[in-house]
This record gives structure tokens, C-alpha cells and sequence, in this order.
């Protein structure tokens, strides 16, 4: 009897390891199971807040329930005190359902911080020279996004005092340090270096590869990782490699990062249903991104490989 316990312990042991190691520097995890209300509970070991902002609507989800965007007034904001605990290495991912696509640049899952109105994003004074808090656009974009007169969406409404992720806040501009979705040309897309000031040859990466349809599924995801005077963004597509990129200069952030939105950026609002929304502080290997996207919740929080094998090594030898 006990070997048969021996054997049913080690299975499941095994069983279990398979899925821990997505678990480590997972530092944001949204399940958005909430189902109700507008608070959004991050159930990573960081814990944070959330709060609904503008109409996004709850509506069943790839597991669970989700939100529903339809409208650049509608996203999900969270602020933290601290800098979230990122140097650079990076890995967003979620599970998405686009209604229609904007015909411009949309954003998924941004991350950033403020800095004052006078301050370059490199942390040099702006010599003289106001500087232009716009972001440079993406060919085939608007100057302004494609947005309305005064940076209005058309047929859209500006939320209370104007104030949007993104745009100007109360002592400073917003600035997006991480960012993915879909851009102009309907095409999966990443912005890994920030929102202004950017220099003319750091323009977005995008999969023009790969075409995506409305009203079903995908697990969209993408790392980055830094090295030198270079860095190299990885698409995956329903845990699939999609296209690789090497990018140049991928400098320090000057604030600190502690703004995460879903739903929009600046104005850049996301048209379809987000779930299951996942950060991790490194960048998770091919293997990794098509576990993660396999893997429950549950299964995404287990606990780190080492924490697990000891404990349930320990339980197995207490029944001998």
C-alpha cells in the first residue's frame, strides 16, 4: 500500500513540475474573474489593485470571465507606489478576441510611469525647447493617432477633465515604457523602447507574417530581452514562434514603472475581449510560452520547482 502511495505521489509530484517553472518572476496576473463590479484583483505574489474605468463589460471569457472593450474611454488601470520589478527583460502575455479591427494602432496591455512636463525622457533638460509629448507615428497613422480634432476619438467621449493613460496628467505626461496590440495594418505589434522621444530607427516591431482574424481566440505574446547596445523581441502566436526582431538601443527608462493599463494607451483603444492577462520580469523560452498558454490558473500559480519538490518530497518520505 505504501509503495502504491510512493508511486501516486512521485506521478503527481512530476506532474505538477511540469507546469511550476512558468510560475517564477510572474510579477502580474489578472484572471479578470471577477465577473462584477469594478475592482481587478492581481492574484501574482505582488497583489496589486485595479480599478474599471469608463463602460468595459464583463462577458464570458477563454476561462472564466473577461472584459470587453469597445471604446478608448474604457480600460483597466492599475498604479502602483513602487517600480514594478522589471530590468528590461520582459514578458507580456494574454488571451484575446478581437470585435473588429481599429484601422490604427491599438494597445492590449501598456506599462509606463510619469515624469514632469520639462523633463526629456533620457533625463537630460529639453535645452531650451518645450518638447513635443507626441509620439512619433507609425507609418500609415494619423500624427495624432488617428484621433479627432483636439485628440478626441471620433464618435467617442473624452473621460472626466481629459484625462486618459497616456495622455497629460496632473504635473506630467504618462509615458509608455512597454507596450502590445495590434497597429495600423492589423498586424500584431510590440513597442518596447517608450512612447516619446524616439529616435527615427526605433520603430515598432511588428508580425506582418502572421493575419488575424475577428471573433476568436488568440494567445498573444511577446518577450524582450536587452543585450549591449541591442535587444530582441520574440511574437508568439498561440504559443507558436511568429517573428523575431533585433532592435538597437534599448536604453534605460527614466521613471519609475509604476502604471499598467488594459484596454488602451493613450488614446489607442484596444476593440475586442482581454483574459487571462500575464507579466513575467524575464523572458519565458519558447517551451515556457506554450505551457503558459496550456496552463489554468491554478496551474500558472504554482510554486516555484525548488519550493515544490521539497515539500512534496517531505510529504512522500513521511509516509515511510
Amino acid at each position: 500500500m505504501r509503495y502504491f502511495l510512493f508511486l501516486t505521489m512521485l506521478v503527481f509530484t512530476c506532474a505538477s513540475l511540469a507546469f511550476a517553472g512558468t510560475s517564477t518572476g510572474l510579477i502580474l496576473y489578472l484572471p479578470f474573474d471577477e465577473g462584477r463590479g469594478v475592482q481587478i484583483e492581481d492574484r501574482s505574489r505582488n497583489a496589486l489593485s485595479g480599478e474599471l474605468s469608463g463602460k468595459p463589460r464583463w462577458v464570458d471569457g477563454k476561462e472564466g470571465t473577461a472584459l470587453r472593450f469597445t471604446s478608448p474611454t474604457d480600460f483597466v488601470l492599475i498604479e502602483t507606489d513602487n517600480s514594478l520589478p522589471i530590468d528590461n527583460t520582459i514578458t507580456q502575455a494574454a488571451w484575446v478576441k478581437i470585435d473588429r479591427f481599429p484601422g490604427r494602432n491599438a494597445v492590449i496591455f501598456g506599462i509606463g510611469g510619469d515624469f514632469a512636463p520639462n523633463q526629456r525622457p533620457d533625463g537630460n533638460p529639453p535645452n531650451g525647447e518645450q518638447p513635443n509629448p507626441g509620439e512619433r507615428p507609425n507609418p500609415g497613422e494619423r500624427p495624432n493617432g488617428g484621433q479627432g480634432p483636439g485628440g478626441q476619438q471620433p464618435g467617442g467621449n473624452q473621460p472626466p477633465n481629459g484625462q486618459m493613460p497616456g495622455g497629460q496628467q496632473p504635473g506630467g505626461q504618462m509615458l509608455a515604457r512597454f507596450q502590445y496590440g495590434v497597429n495600423a495594418a492589423d498586424n500584431l505589434a510590440v513597442w518596447p523602447i517608450g512612447s516619446v522621444f524616439v529616435q527615427p530607427d526605433l520603430f515598432s516591431v511588428s508580425d506582418t507574417e502572421t493575419e488575424l482574424e475577428t471573433n476568436r481566440w488568440y494567445y498573444l505574446a511577446y518577450t524582450y530581452t536587452p543585450e549591449d547596445n541591442n535587444g530582441t523581441v520574440a511574437i508568439y502566436v498561440d504559443g507558436e514562434l511568429t517573428y523575431s526582431q533585433q532592435i538597437r538601443f534599448p536604453r534605460e527608462f527614466p521613471v519609475p514603472l509604476t502604471k499598467v493599463t488594459i484596454g488602451t494607451w493613450g488614446n489607442r483603444g484596444w476593440t475586442g475581449i482581454v483574459d487571462e492577462v500575464r507579466l513575467w520580469n524575464r523572458a519565458l523560452t519558447a517551451e515556457e510560452i506554450k505551457q503558459s498558454m496550456n496552463q489554468s490558473g491554478e496551474q500558472l500559480l504554482t510554486v516555484e520547482p525548488r519550493e515544490k519538490l521539497t515539500s512534496s518530497w517531505g510529504r512522500i518520505k513521511a509516509g515511510f
